[in-house]
């Protein structure tokens, strides 16, 4: 007697390629796109470019949108440390932005920057109380190309560390035609730190000079410390 053939049941297989085109037509239809980016972080100036280059993503189905292209494009613009680009399953997104921290502004020219990393970026939001920088000679003058005597990298460094020591009340910090750098203080002494080599020991013995005479500051006309184990000062 002849076994009769099992019948195909194909209604799981209807169903599952039923979920699966309408799954499909969901992630790929213009309806998924990202159509409200909220922008954190950024300065205002930042603004409408960061907004032309999210205009790569309208009418772009969610699956389709290359974020990562899009962040690429928002660091060209050198003032910004990361950007991250995040989305959700109802269109909407969120831009971080965080941008390099600014040490001092070049004397000179206020929307020019001195950046934490050394890097000099044009910031049209320039803290107006930040420190200046200046060098009297054309050797140690800021530059943005990586060429030339300039050392950014130890100055942002320096001017960092007077950042977040306001206690010291520094204005400026001017380096010299021999590389030698002083900082100058609002109607206080002018501190001679010597070249930047081994900056943070100098730095270490004005702290030590301002901790055991608070007023020496407002006291002496001027205050070296380029050799940090002996600190002289000049009278007024």
């Amino acid at each position: 007697m002849a076994r009769k053939r099992a019948r195909l049941n194909i209604v799981p297989w209807l169903w599952t390629a039923l979920f699966l085109n309408l799954g499909l037509g969901i992630v790929l239809s213009p309806v998924t796109e990202i159509r409200r980016v909220r922008v954190i972080g950024a300065h205002e100036a930042q603004q409408p470019l960061i907004r032309k280059r999210l205009q790569a993503l309208a009418n772009v189905p969610s699956a389709r949108a290359s974020l990562d292209r899009i962040v690429s494009f928002i660091q060209r613009d050198t003032s910004i440390e990361r950007a991250t680009l995040r989305r959700n399953l109802f269109g909407s997104g969120v831009v971080t932005i965080l941008n390099k921290r600014s040490v001092a502004v070049v004397d000179g020219d206020r929307n020019v920057v001195l950046c934490s990393d050394g890097s000099l970026v044009v910031r049209a939001d320039s803290d107006p109380e930040a420190i200046q920088f200046s060098a009297t000679s054309l050797a140690f003058r800021p530059s943005f190309t990586a060429m030339g005597t300039w050392p950014g990298k130890a100055a942002a460094d320096l001017s960092a560390e007077i950042c977040d020591n306001a206690a010291f009340g520094v204005t400026g910090l001017v380096q010299d035609e021999g590389g030698k750098v002083s900082l100058t203080t609002e109607g206080k002494a002018t501190i001679i730190l010597g070249t930047l080599d081994n900056f943070r020991d100098k730095v270490s013995a004005l702290k030590r000079a301002v901790e055991v005479e608070p007023e020496i500051l407002s006291r002496v006309k001027v205050l070296n410390v380029s050799a940090p184990s002996n600190p002289v000062f000049v009278p007024k």
